[in-house]
C-alpha cells in the first residue's frame, strides 16, 4: 500500500510542476465510482483524451461545443443512428 501512496505524491508533483492548478487536481480526485459511469459519460471522456491527445488543450476547448453536438452529446444510441452523417460532419469539425 506505500508505493501505492508514493506514486500518487510523485503524480501529484509531476502534476502540480507542469502548470497543472488545483481544479484540475480535484477533476481527479472526484471520479465516479466506476459502477456509476454510463456509456455516455465513458463516451464523452474518450473523445476527451483522444482530442487532448491531439491538439492543444485550449483549442480542444474552444471546438468543444461543436464536438458534443457532433457527436449526439455523446450518447452512442443517437451516433449509431444518425449514421453516416454523423461521421461526415465529425469529419467536418
Amino acid at each position: 500500500m506505500k508505493s501505492v501512496f508514493n506514486l500518487y505524491h510523485w503524480a501529484l508533483e509531476y502534476v502540480r510542476d507542469g502548470g497543472r492548478n488545483d481544479d484540475y487536481l480535484d477533476y481527479w480526485r472526484n471520479l465516479p465510482d466506476p459502477s456509476q459511469v454510463t456509456d455516455q459519460s465513458f463516451f464523452g471522456e474518450t473523445a476527451w483524451c483522444i482530442y487532448n491527445a491531439g491538439m492543444a488543450e485550449r483549442i480542444v476547448r474552444l471546438k468543444w461545443p461543436g464536438i458534443k453536438t457532433t457527436f449526439c452529446d455523446f450518447d452512442p444510441r443517437a451516433v449509431v443512428l444518425a449514421g453516416p452523417a454523423c461521421i461526415d460532419q465529425a469529419v467536418e469539425k
